[in-house]
């Protein structure tokens, strides 16, 4: 809830608590520094803290790739799209792609609908609740083989066995970058994560080369040169 801009309206409702007797028990998927600082305001020095796995650790079901595109912005449109066309050729549904803005996700389903002729739907934060349900149902139910979607749809949702994650848009963050990968490979089943790299990307490189690597995951020769990159 932190990470979806929601911290006013948490700690409004915990200042109606009296905090004296309250038993806070807190939960994250991540425990990033926002949750980190949001613990220590609420919760008492002496509580306890549990911890389930490695949070460096990716799920082994998961086998991650990188694509590297040597152009940015606008130019970088027409390979990224001959991509995903390739990725897609020959996919498996369901199928999650993700951008970073609300507007691509209208214009990457009518590409994929239109072009590609895949049965596509777009999801994000700005549709109603009950657009949002029944893009995700029309997914779950096959009716789509592909959703394309912002980081609303990154946490909190499970779709039975999505085969592939495209990261069509690189993720600005590494905890962004688990939470969508995350949403294939469930339930022990396996999945493919694939993350389209563009110079623009520079900001994740580190983070993501350190994560593959502490993984065991394949990293690109690009990004483990990512200091010498030239594109």
């Amino acid at each position: 809830m932190i990470e979806m801009d929601l911290e006013e309206s948490v700690n409004f409702i915990i200042a109606q608590v009296d905090t004296e007797d309250a038993v806070f028990s807190m939960f994250s998927a991540t425990m990033i520094p926002e949750v980190k600082e949001l613990a220590k305001k609420y919760l008492k020095e002496d509580h306890a803290y549990t911890q389930i796995g490695d949070l460096r650790a990716a799920k082994k079901e998961i086998e991650q790739r990188c694509e590297f595109v040597t152009v940015s912005g606008e130019a970088a449109e027409p390979v990224k799209k001959r991509i995903l066309a390739r990725l897609l050729k020959n996919r498996r549904p369901p199928i999650m792609v993700f951008v970073n803005q609300k507007v691509d996700t209208e214009l990457l389903q009518a590409y994929i609908q239109g072009v590609l002729k895949v049965k596509c739907v777009a999801l994000h934060g700005s549709k109603s609740q009950e657009r949002r349900e029944a893009a995700l149902e029309s997914l779950r139910a096959g009716r789509v083989e592909v959703i394309v979607a912002t980081n609303v749809a990154a946490r909190g949702i499970d779709i039975d066995n999505v085969q592939h994650v495209i990261n069509y848009d690189a993720p600005r963050s590494l905890v962004d970058y688990v939470h969508r990968i995350g949403r294939t490979g469930r339930a022990g089943k396996s999945g493919v994560a694939t993350t389209l790299l563009t110079p623009a990307d520079e900001e994740i490189f580190g983070d993501l080369r350190k994560y593959l690597a502490d993984n065991d995951q394949t990293v690109p020769k690009e990004l483990a040169q990512q200091k010498q990159m030239l594109f």
